[in-house]
């Protein structure tokens, strides 16, 4: 806590104050980091164009924000404390991946409203094309290294 309140520039009193344990600290970090990485999935998703063209693109830049070094040291925090904060991968599941998918399955409903797409589910298209987006992370995690990095 003492390193913590000094790279934030406060006392530990006052981090104290806002957080009464360092669960409750840790959930906040892991939960921010959260935010931060899925909202700029979620951006990703809106820009003009054919289907094919903006899922092509939008796949791409989720691989890479999924795959980024700071994705992976989060997942992996996450991953070692499960056994410790069980409701803690259920909020991070809940604040990234089901809200991308959401988000994802509005899309596509839009498109399919359009006339672009012909899907009976959206919601399940959406599941099945962030399980293939997902991959190359769950890859990066275990350091199998992807296609098209300087390793592999």
């Amino acid at each position: 806590m003492s390193m913590i309140a000094l790279r934030a520039g406060g006392s530990k009193s006052t981090l104290w104050a806002y957080f009464p344990c360092k669960k409750l600290l840790f959930e906040a970090v892991v939960l921010d980091a959260a935010s931060r990485l899925y909202w700029a999935a979620d951006s990703l998703l809106y820009p003009a164009g054919p289907p094919r063209d903006v899922l092509n693109a939008f796949a791409a830049d989720l691989v890479a924000v999924l795959t980024s070094p700071e994705s992976l040291y989060h997942d992996r925090m996450v991953i070692a404390v499960a056994k410790h904060f069980p409701a803690l991968g259920h909020v991070v599941h809940d604040k990234g991946r089901r809200r991308t998918g959401d988000r994802l399955s509005e899309y596509l409903a839009g498109e399919m409203q359009a006339g672009w797409l012909r899907l009976d589910d959206p919601s399940l298209a959406a599941r099945h094309f962030l399980s293939l987006v997902h991959m190359p992370r769950h890859l990066a995690l275990m350091g199998v290294p992807l296609p098209g990095d300087a390793a592999s």
